[in-house]
Protein backbone atom coordinates (compact mmCIF):
# COMPACT_ATOMS: atom_id res chain seq x y z
CA UNK A 1 0.00 0.00 0.00
CA UNK A 2 1.24 3.59 -0.97
CA UNK A 3 0.58 6.16 2.21
CA UNK A 4 1.78 10.06 1.83
CA UNK A 5 2.15 12.93 3.89
CA UNK A 6 1.14 16.59 2.53
CA UNK A 7 2.00 19.40 4.62
CA UNK A 8 1.05 23.42 4.01
CA UNK A 9 2.71 25.69 6.39
CA UNK A 10 0.13 28.91 5.98
CA UNK A 11 -3.57 29.39 5.46
CA UNK A 12 -3.47 30.57 1.92
CA UNK A 13 -1.80 27.70 0.60
CA UNK A 14 -4.06 24.68 -0.11
CA UNK A 15 -3.45 21.05 -0.33
CA UNK A 16 -5.19 19.71 -3.04
CA UNK A 17 -2.62 20.05 -5.58
CA UNK A 18 -0.29 17.87 -3.44
CA UNK A 19 -3.10 15.79 -2.72
CA UNK A 20 -3.80 15.25 -6.53
CA UNK A 21 -0.11 14.08 -7.43
CA UNK A 22 -0.17 11.68 -4.41
CA UNK A 23 -3.52 10.54 -5.98
CA UNK A 24 -1.48 9.85 -9.43
CA UNK A 25 1.49 8.23 -7.48
CA UNK A 26 -1.42 5.67 -6.72
CA UNK A 27 -1.32 6.23 -3.02
CA UNK A 28 -4.77 5.16 -1.01
CA UNK A 29 -4.66 7.19 2.06
CA UNK A 30 -2.20 10.29 3.17
CA UNK A 31 -2.05 12.31 5.99
CA UNK A 32 -1.87 16.55 6.37
CA UNK A 33 -0.28 18.63 8.34
CA UNK A 34 -1.25 22.37 8.64
CA UNK A 35 1.94 23.95 9.93
CA UNK A 36 4.71 26.25 9.59
CA UNK A 37 7.89 24.69 8.97
CA UNK A 38 9.83 25.67 12.53
CA UNK A 39 7.26 23.49 14.04
CA UNK A 40 8.78 20.58 15.41
CA UNK A 41 5.46 18.14 16.35
CA UNK A 42 4.26 16.84 12.98
CA UNK A 43 1.20 15.02 14.21
CA UNK A 44 0.24 14.12 10.68
CA UNK A 45 3.84 12.59 9.74
CA UNK A 46 4.16 10.53 13.02
CA UNK A 47 0.71 9.36 11.91
CA UNK A 48 1.66 8.69 8.84
CA UNK A 49 4.95 6.84 9.53
CA UNK A 50 3.24 4.63 12.48
CA UNK A 51 0.70 3.63 10.01
CA UNK A 52 2.97 2.50 7.15
CA UNK A 53 3.66 -0.88 6.81
CA UNK A 54 6.62 -3.69 5.79
CA UNK A 55 6.28 -3.78 2.01
CA UNK A 56 4.06 -0.65 1.72
CA UNK A 57 5.56 2.75 0.05
CA UNK A 58 5.50 6.16 1.82
CA UNK A 59 5.08 9.07 -0.75
CA UNK A 60 6.61 12.55 -0.40
CA UNK A 61 6.44 15.28 -2.64
CA UNK A 62 9.98 17.08 -3.76
CA UNK A 63 9.96 20.32 -2.38
CA UNK A 64 9.05 22.96 -5.05
CA UNK A 65 7.78 20.17 -7.34
CA UNK A 66 4.21 18.50 -7.71
CA UNK A 67 6.36 15.46 -8.42
CA UNK A 68 5.41 12.60 -6.35
CA UNK A 69 8.90 10.43 -4.59
CA UNK A 70 8.23 7.14 -3.98
CA UNK A 71 10.33 5.08 -1.81
CA UNK A 72 10.03 1.69 0.28
CA UNK A 73 8.81 1.61 3.66
CA UNK A 74 10.74 -0.78 4.95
Amino acid sequence: MKIGYVRVSKQEQHEALQIDSLQEAGCEKWFLDTITGSKAERKGLNEALAYGRKGGYFCRLEVGSSKALVAPAD
